[in-house]
């Protein structure tokens, strides 16, 4: 079985994503990333301030921290 969802946010392209646990994290066009929870398809952060397109992320997992970095 197939299930596709839309999760709507960004004002402009989605540029790269990433999958980390449940969480999937997007970066777009607008200058914006967005987290989301895969199974509900609610944005639960909106990480604001790029003043260009979010063109790269890296999720890195530490001893006891999870780390997502993103790139314009």
């Amino acid at each position: 079985m197939l299930f596709l969802q839309t999760m709507e946010g960004h004002s402009n392209a989605v540029i790269c994503l990433v999958v980390a646990n449940r969480l999937m994290y997007t970066g777009g066009a607008d200058g914006s990333a967005r987290c989301w929870v895969t199974e509900f398809g609610d944005c639960t952060r909106h990480y604001k301030g790029h003043k260009h397109s979010v063109i790269c992320m890296k999720f890195d997992k530490g001893v006891c921290t999870y780390n997502m970095f993103f790139g314009s």
